[in-house]
């Protein structure tokens, strides 16, 4: 796996564009993406959920390295209510670590 270039900020004002340019989801191909996320399930157990270190192992490229660093935007990111599961299940889809 390989990450996509990284993003040219010239011509980027807008806030909201900026913060979504800075998450590494924009550098990886939405196929290699989906693939990642698999892996990284059945890595957990192929129950419907994965944890950081799993997703981690199995997207282990230098713009994804802050995903194990509690401090960034990342990780608060992806441990953030919008990737729990569903409103009826409000289990983080992460999982534990």
């Amino acid at each position: 796996m390989k990450d996509l270039p990284a993003v040219n900020w010239s011509g980027i004002n807008d806030l909201y564009e900026r913060f979504e340019a800075s998450l590494p989801f924009n550098r990886t191909l939405i196929t290699v993406m989906m693939a990642k996320i698999d892996e990284a399930t059945e890595d957990c157990g192929g129950k419907g959920f994965l944890n950081i270190p799993a997703l981690r192992k199995a997207l282990p490229t230098p713009a994804w390295a802050d995903m194990i660093v509690p401090d960034s935007t990342l990780y608060k990111v992806l441990r953030s209510e919008y990737f729990k599961c569903s409103p009826q299940d409000p289990t983080n889809a992460l999982g534990e670590e």
